[in-house]
């Protein structure tokens, strides 16, 4: 702790880490807004800073914790390099920082807030591309504007998961922000998984606190009973408006919930686990896929993608371990945490999300949450200040 004359105490500690937290969320943002090698090797100096600052702290045994899963991760990652070739040596060491990230983001001295300001500051930028280049227009060059859901969910996930495990008070805000964002940028995937998040938050921060458990049930199927046929029908009356020009609108209309050539990739990825035991046991070679080429190898599912890297052991580990951490949710009433997890996963299913790639780290969180933060902790903890 310093004593300033300004602001008395600040931990900073707290504020280094949460600081870090911040630089590291804009750090992955910026690649896609502005593709470069400065960009690119701003997000390596960040990882690296996060990572020292990791290491850097008292607790060996976080460190030491993890350290297996890393291991193992990268073992079966380079396998896949040199049997597969779907993998290589720069996703594989990705993958392994990715581990270290997860526990840097769970930290005990990392405000929750962090979260939330990296929502605020990546949506922002998003903001000021749509000011500039309207809602179809591209925002990020070279990408899809499938990616901002993704790019804004990968912190708003972390900032509702740690808020619901620490027992802490939450703000609609960094949900509602995504999702409007995700709904202007046309994404369907986006919009349902960011609209899960947001009536997700609503339920648990206005109706949690009610008396009895039969009062939150009752209200919950009040909700559902009211809201759905509000929606369902505002939908489809909007839809049948030929005249509406709202991009996810066209969108819904062209093509519903089609997948077009995701299933495809999907069918063909899925064909080829048949034709040799090596693509089962390693992962189907991402170049012999004819629908995907267009996409650079992009397989628009990140469960197929864990599978692609790291093979049928690396698949089974993980979704044992996903669903793990949903029943620990569960068994301990953080449903804010349980729906975390399930709106990064929805996401996942259309899209690369994690499985070696930048933001692989906030599903490992997501996952390992239960073993760094204590979830049958009872009762409201108040808000921890970097000011106190």
């Amino acid at each position: 702790m310093t004593k300033t004359k300004l602001y008395g105490y600040v931990d900073i500690n707290r504020l280094w880490l949460s600081s870090v937290v911040v630089l590291l969320f804009t750090a992955i943002h910026m690649p896609y807004l502005f593709p470069g090698t400065v960009t690119s090797a701003l997000y390596y100096v960040i990882v690296f800073i996060g990572i020292v600052s990791l290491f850097g702290m008292r607790s060996k045994l976080r460190v030491r914790s993890i350290f297996f899963w890393a291991i193992g991760a990268a073992f079966l990652s380079i396998l896949n390099t040199v049997i597969i070739g779907n993998q290589n040596v720069i996703r594989t060491g990705i993958l392994f920082a990715a581990f270290f990230l997860a526990i840097f983001f769970l930290l005990d001295e990392v405000d929750e807030r962090a979260f939330a300001i990296s929502v605020y500051i990546n949506s922002l930028f998003v903001l000021i591309k749509l000011l500039q280049n309207g809602v179809k227009g591209r925002v990020y060059d070279g990408y899809s504007n499938n990616y901002v859901s993704i790019l804004l969910l990968s912190p708003a996930v972390l900032y509702y998961a740690v808020c619901s495990a620490r027992g802490r008070k939450c703000s609609v805000f960094p949900a509602t922000i995504t999702c409007v964002l995700s709904f202007l940028m046309g994404g369907r995937g986006g919009v349902l998984s960011t609209g899960i998040l947001l009536m997700g938050v609503i339920l648990h921060k206005y109706f949690k606190d009610r008396e009895s458990r039969r009062e939150r049930v009752i209200l919950g199927i009040i909700l559902c009973i009211v809201l759905v046929p509000m929606m369902v029908y505002g939908i489809m009356s909007i839809f049948q408006n030929e005249s509406s020009d709202l991009y996810i609108v066209d969108r819904f209309t062209r093509f519903g919930m089609e997948g077009g050539q995701r299933i495809d990739i999907w069918n063909e990825y899925l064909g080829d686990l048949g034709l040799s035991w090596k693509y089962f046991v390693f992962g189907v070679d991402q170049s012999i896929l004819y629908w995907a080429q267009p996409f650079e190898g992009n397989l628009h599912n990140s469960f197929m993608f864990v599978h692609a890297y790291l093979g049928i052991v690396g698949f089974v580990v993980f979704v044992v371990l996903m669903i793990r951490a949903m029943v620990k949710a569960i068994k301990s009433g953080k449903w804010l945490y349980f729906c975390a997890i399930l709106t990064f996963a929805f996401r996942g299913f259309t899209d690369h999300v994690f499985g070696a790639n930048r933001i692989s780290a906030i599903i490992i969180a997501l996952i390992f949450l239960p073993d760094f933060i204590d979830l049958n902790e009872s009762g409201s903890h108040e808000q921890d200040s970097v000011l106190s």
